[in-house]
C-alpha cells in the first residue's frame, strides 16, 4: 500500500473542510458618492404662463392628415430628409398635419409671400423652395450651384432675396422665378448681416470690421456708408419709415447703435445687454426697438430717449430669433432652449410657450395676415408652421 505524504494529507483534509462549510452571506459594500455614475441631467419644464392667453389662442385644427407631395415611389427615404423636413403643426396639440421632404442642407432663411399662401425657404446650398401652406405641397424648387451661404435676407413682402456671397458681393434674386436680378458691388469685408427696408427700396449690409453699407436696390449703388465700432455687425434693422437703422455687434461688444440715415450719424448707443446681440426688430409704430441677446433676455428700448424701458425674461438659452406680427400685436422669440415664446407686443406679457424644436431656433416669420408663424432651427432640422388665432 502506497503511503500518503503528510502535505498531501493536509490538502485533502482542507478540501473536505471547505466543501462542508456553509456558504457565507456576502457583506454589502457601501459605494461612496464619488464612485457613482454621473447624475442624469434633468431638463426643467417651463411653468405654465399665468398671463391671460385670450389675446393669442391657437387654432384647434382637425385630426392629423398626411398629404403626399408625390407618388410614394418618388419620395426619398426618411433618412434622406428627416433633419431638413418641413412640418405643418397644430400648435394646440403639436400634431403633425403634413411632413414634406425638405432641403438637403440647413435652412438659412424664410419668408411668406404677399398672397399669404406661399412660404419661401432657402438652404445653405442655395436651394430656394416655395411651399403652398394650405396643401403642404412643394410648389417649386430653384437651384443655383455655388458655395455655401449663411447670411441672407428676404424683403418684407417676400418678393426679393439678398444673399451674401463668399466673394463679398451680394446677389439680389427674384423669389418667385429664382432669377438673379443683379449683383451688388463687392463689400470691403465678408458680409455678416443683411436687412431690407420695409418698402424694399434699400438693403443694408454689415461687415466683419464694423462697416455698414446701405444700397439702393433699384440702382445697385451704395448710397450710405457707416462705420460702427470695430466689431462684426451681427444684425441690422430698418425703422418702419426707413429713416433709422439699428445695428448690433458681436464678439464681446454688447452695445446697439441707432443711426440717422439722413445725417449718417449715431443718435443713440443702447447699453444694457451682458451678452452678444443676435437680433433686432422695430415695433410697428417705430417708437421702440426690440433686441435679443446671449444673456437670455429680450430688451425694449425707447427710440427718442435711448432708454431701456422693459426686459423680458423666460428663455433658458441664448435668444436668437425675433419676429413681430404685421398687425403689431404679437412678438415671437426663439431660443437655444428649443422654445418659442409669444408675447403681447402692447403689454409685453408672455402669452404662450411653444415647445417642439429640440435645438437652437434661429429663424421666425409671420404670414402677412399674422395668422401663421413659421419657425426653423439653426441646422434646418425642421420648419414648423403654427396656426394662430387672435
Amino acid at each position: 500500500m502506497k503511503k500518503i505524504r503528510p502535505f498531501a494529507l493536509f490538502v485533502i483534509l482542507l478540501s473536505l473542510l471547505i466543501s462542508c462549510a456553509p456558504a457565507s452571506t456576502p457583506t454589502p459594500t457601501m459605494v461612496s458618492p464619488t464612485d457613482t455614475a454621473a447624475s442624469p441631467t434633468i431638463t426643467a419644464i417651463p411653468p405654465t404662463s399665468t398671463a391671460n392667453p385670450s389675446t393669442a389662442t391657437l387654432l384647434p385644427l382637425a385630426a392629423p392628415t398626411f398629404t403626399p407631395v408625390s407618388p410614394a415611389s418618388e419620395l426619398p427615404s426618411t433618412a434622406d430628409f428627416e433633419r431638413t423636413a418641413i412640418s405643418i403643426f397644430n400648435a394646440a396639440d403639436i400634431a403633425a398635419l403634413s411632413t414634406l421632404g425638405g432641403h438637403s442642407d440647413g435652412v438659412t432663411g424664410m419668408a411668406f409671400l404677399p398672397d399669404n399662401g406661399y412660404l419661401a425657404s432657402l438652404s445653405g446650398d442655395l436651394v430656394l423652395t416655395l411651399w403652398d401652406t394650405q396643401s403642404g405641397q412643394k410648389v417649386n424648387t430653384l437651384t443655383e450651384p455655388g458655395e455655401r451661404v449663411y447670411n441672407v435676407a428676404f424683403s418684407s413682402n417676400g418678393n426679393l432675396l439678398a444673399v451674401g456671397n463668399p466673394d463679398n458681393t451680394i446677389g439680389l434674386w427674384a423669389v418667385k422665378t429664382g432669377e438673379l436680378i443683379q449683383t451688388l458691388g463687392k463689400s470691403k469685408s465678408f458680409v455678416m448681416s443683411l436687412a431690407f427696408s420695409a418698402d424694399g427700396s434699400y438693403l443694408a449690409s454689415g461687415g466683419v470690421e464694423g462697416l455698414i453699407t446701405v444700397w439702393n436696390v433699384e440702382s445697385g449703388q451704395a448710397v450710405t456708408t457707416l462705420q460702427a465700432p470695430d466689431s462684426p455687425i451681427d444684425c441690422l434693422a430698418f425703422s418702419p419709415n426707413g429713416t433709422l437703422l439699428a445695428s448690433g455687434n458681436a464678439e464681446g461688444n454688447t452695445d446697439i447703435t441707432l443711426w440717422d440715415l439722413e445725417s449718417q450719424q449715431a443718435l443713440h448707443t443702447f447699453s444694457g445687454h451682458s451678452g452678444n446681440v443676435y437680433n433686432l426688430v422695430f415695433t410697428a409704430d417705430g417708437n421702440q426697438l426690440i433686441s435679443s441677446s446671449g444673456d437670455l433676455t429680450i430688451k425694449i428700448w425707447d427710440i427718442d430717449s435711448g432708454e431701456e424701458i422693459n426686459t423680458l425674461h423666460g428663455h433658458r438659452g441664448y435668444v436668437y430669433g425675433l419676429a413681430l406680427s404685421p398687425d403689431g400685436n404679437l412678438l415671437a422669440s426663439g431660443s437655444a432652449d428649443g422654445m418659442i415664446k409669444l408675447w403681447d407686443a402692447n403689454s409685453w406679457k408672455e402669452l404662450r410657450t411653444l415647445d417642439s424644436h429640440d435645438k437652437y431656433i434661429f429663424y421666425l416669420a409671420f404670414s402677412p395676415d399674422s395668422s401663421l408663424l413659421a419657425s426653423s432651427v439653426s441646422n434646418g432640422e425642421a420648419i414648423i408652421l403654427w396656426g394662430i388665432a387672435q
